[in-house]
């Protein structure tokens, strides 16, 4: 999706379909807001929210900043009832608004100002292959280093998203779907 060496060199871009916008905003929104329909009832006190849309903040990465994917990869751990809910549904949607973002903040725009990028994404949530886990250590760690040292105990994994769905709110005037192959040939653009 992009190859760049810093996240300062980067802009956010305008572009008609709104990819490079889409780009931006998994590179740069932290964290992504991930729901799922709440299916576990195992867990005390969350019975009562069986089958209800349920959402937990949470750290991504699409890759180290020299090698964006524009796939939503996850650190996670089978002690979440997130977690379990996935391993019965995987089906998720992940949203990422550009609150965090240099063109808010410079224009003292609301977040919730539609200028103001908000990125969703839907597919299955899988566990990384074996084949892939260095790659996401590598995309989660590089973005995050404080999760190296996170404790063991809690038998942390890699997950990530398929994308099957885009949808980008980037104007007045409604939502824009955008299709997988322009999405994942969208760089975000150097300064």
């Amino acid at each position: 999706m992009m190859d760049t060496n810093s996240s300062r060199d980067l802009v956010r871009e305008e572009d008609s379909a709104g990819c490079a916008a889409c780009a931006w905003n998994l590179v740069f929104c932290e964290p992504g807001l991930l729901s799922e329909a709440r299916g576990c009832r195992d867990s005390p006190g969350l019975a009562a929210m069986q089958g209800l849309p349920f959402g937990s903040c949470l750290p991504i990465s699409d890759g180290p900043f020299n090698n964006s994917t524009g796939i939503p990869f996850f650190y996670m751990t089978a002690k979440d009832p997130v977690v379990a809910d996935l391993m019965k549904n995987p089906t998720a949607s992940l949203m990422l608004p550009e609150s965090e973002g240099e063109f808010c903040r410079k224009n003292i725009v609301d977040p919730e100002d539609p200028r103001c990028v908000r990125l969703t994404l839907t597919g299955q949530m899988i566990a990384v292959s074996p084949e892939e886990v260095e790659f996401a250590k590598q995309a989660m760690f590089s973005r995050h280093p404080g999760m190296r040292k996170w404790p063991r105990q809690y038998e942390w994994f890699f997950m990530k998203m398929r994308i099957e769905h885009i949808w980008l709110l980037k104007w007045y005037g409604g939502v824009s779907n955008i299709s997988k192959e322009e999405y994942f040939k969208a760089v975000p653009r150097k300064a």
